[in-house]
C-alpha cells in the first residue's frame, strides 16, 4: 500500500532502503492544522451554530510542523521516514496540469502568512469555546 501511495503523488518517495522520503514544497517549520474529523467536526459545527454570525473558526485539532507530523506517522506505522523541503521548481517539474504549481504556491503562502492569511477575524478553536480545546488526534491515539 505504501508503494502505491508513494508512486501516486509527487511529495513522498519510497527509497531503496525502505525509508519514505517526504518532500513538501513549503517551509518545514510551518505549523499546519490537523483535524480529527470523527471526533472534532461536531464540536466545530456546534460552536459555529452557537456563535454570533459571521463567526469564522479555523477548525483544527492540533498544530504540528511537518517534522512533528512525520515523526508521529513513522512511530504509528513503523515505517522509517525523513523529510526534505522540495524547491518549487522540483515540485512543479513535469506537471502538465498546473496543479503542482498551485499546491506549491499555496505552501509558500501559508509559510509566509499562515493558514488564516493573517486575518485576525478568524478565530482559533480555543477562542470560541473552552470545550473545543483538543488534545489528541486520531493518529496519536493509535500509538
Amino acid at each position: 500500500m505504501i508503494d502505491d501511495q508513494c508512486t501516486a503523488n509527487r511529495i513522498t518517495f519510497k527509497l531503496d532502503d525502505g525509508t519514505v522520503l517526504w518532500k513538501p514544497p513549503f517551509p518545514l517549520d510551518t505549523k499546519m492544522p490537523y483535524i480529527d474529523v470523527e471526533r472534532d467536526t461536531g464540536s466545530f459545527v456546534k460552536a459555529l451554530i452557537d456563535a454570533p454570525a459571521p463567526t469564522q473558526v479555523l477548525g483544527l485539532s492540533k498544530w504540528a510542523t511537518p517534522n512533528e507530523w512525520l515523526a508521529l506517522w513513522s512511530e504509528v506505522t513503523g515505517i522509517a521516514a525523513r523529510i526534505e523541503q522540495a524547491s518549487s521548481e522540483e515540485f512543479e517539474r513535469n506537471d502538465p496540469t498546473g496543479l503542482m504549481k498551485s499546491v506549491s504556491e499555496t505552501g509558500q503562502f501559508v509559510g509566509e502568512f499562515g493558514f488564516t492569511g493573517s486575518d485576525e477575524k478568524i478565530l482559533m478553536p480555543e477562542d470560541v469555546s473552552s470545550t473545543l480545546i483538543m488534545t489528541l488526534t486520531a493518529l496519536e491515539r493509535k500509538r
